[in-house]
């Protein structure tokens, strides 16, 4: 029993390091580097109720733009929980314009589902009760 245990351990610390990984390169606004996160399946809700974008070329689709818009990101990980492939991850986003000034903040939990390395479920969530601030370029099309 003990070896199934270190395995799970492994696959858990494996699946640590890549959501780690997946908010640097938020942080880095790296979509390219993001794409190769992701699970040919891979299927993204942005938020609650949002659409659902399925497929690296539909995230692309999404995201690019969107990181696009800002002159930096920050992902800051409050806290991360491991089970298996699924991790947990609330996150405060910065989002600062072209002046550098703060545009949008979010505080949210992220949810991944990670398989054989890749992200096949991507999740976000608002926190119940926490100020949201969506500016002006979180909010033009």
């Amino acid at each position: 029993m003990m070896e199934a245990d270190d395995d799970l351990n492994q696959v858990e610390r494996d699946n640590e390091s890549i959501a780690r990984e997946f908010n640097a390169v938020w942080s880095a606004r790296d979509c390219d580097h993001l794409l190769t996160l992701l699970a040919d399946d891979v299927r993204y809700m942005v938020y609650e109720g949002g659409p659902e974008y399925v497929g690296p070329a539909a995230v692309e689709g999404a995201v690019r733009p969107f990181m696009a818009k800002y002159k930096s990101i920050e992902f800051a990980i409050k806290r991360l929980q491991v089970i298996g492939p699924v991790v947990s991850h609330e996150r405060t986003e910065h989002y600062y314009g072209p002046d550098g000034q703060l545009d949008t903040r979010f505080e949210v939990v992220g949810l991944l589902v990670i398989k054989a390395g890749k992200v096949v479920i991507w999740r976000d969530y608002s926190l119940p009760g926490a100020t949201q601030l969506a500016g002006p370029l979180c909010t033009q099309k």
